[in-house]
């Protein structure tokens, strides 16, 4: 490993020990306070509080399926690395995985041309994204439903069928919407 890398991994192990979650947390709400992170916020303008009680969008199946197995410094890299990958208006896209079977990637084509059904025209028999490769097929509406509903994980999941990448799947006249796509 070189030396460059070395510190780098010195650097990373030391931050993450240094981090104290808890003070960090005190000091954003001593900045802040709690108002920062109101409920409005979330429903971005659609709902108001006297239209009912709400509460904070549960994130449980994200973080859930972000974790992995990583903790501290190393997953909140991951989340920055995601969130600056989709402001940076290029990507990411959401993809069928290879190893996914015919039938669940059909049932995602099926399942997003019912409530995406822009989506799917594209992929129609002479268009531009159509392929008879079904994971192909798969992943230009899946990608559609990604951002359609917002570029989080729990809307590539597709029951364990879709993956994030941040690589641009697009292909000959076949071109995967992206961030700046969408705006």
């Amino acid at each position: 490993m070189s030396s460059t890398q070395d510190d780098l991994d010195g650097f990373t192990n030391n931050l993450e020990e240094e981090f104290d979650l808890e003070e960090h947390d005190k000091k954003i709400n001593g900045m802040f306070g709690d108002d920062y992170y109101d409920v409005e916020d979330i429903y971005h303008g659609f709902r108001s509080k006297e239209e009912g009680d709400l509460e904070k969008t549960n994130f449980d199946k994200e973080n859930e399926l972000l974790d992995s197995g990583k903790e501290g410094f190393k997953l909140a890299h991951e989340r920055v690395a995601l969130a600056s990958t989709i402001l940076s208006g290029k990507g990411p896209w959401c993809v069928a995985r290879a190893e996914a079977t015919r039938e669940a990637l059909q049932a995602n084509i099926d399942y997003v041309c019912g409530f995406v059904g822009g989506a799917c025209g594209a992929i129609q028999e002479g268009e531009s994204c159509y392929s008879t490769d079904i994971v192909r097929q798969a992943s230009y509406p899946m990608n559609a439903y990604f951002y359609y509903y917002g570029p989080t994980e729990m809307n590539c999941d597709f029951n364990g069928t879709g993956i994030i990448i941040t690589f641009d799947p697009s292909h000959g006249n076949c071109v995967y919407p992206s961030r700046n796509m969408l705006d």
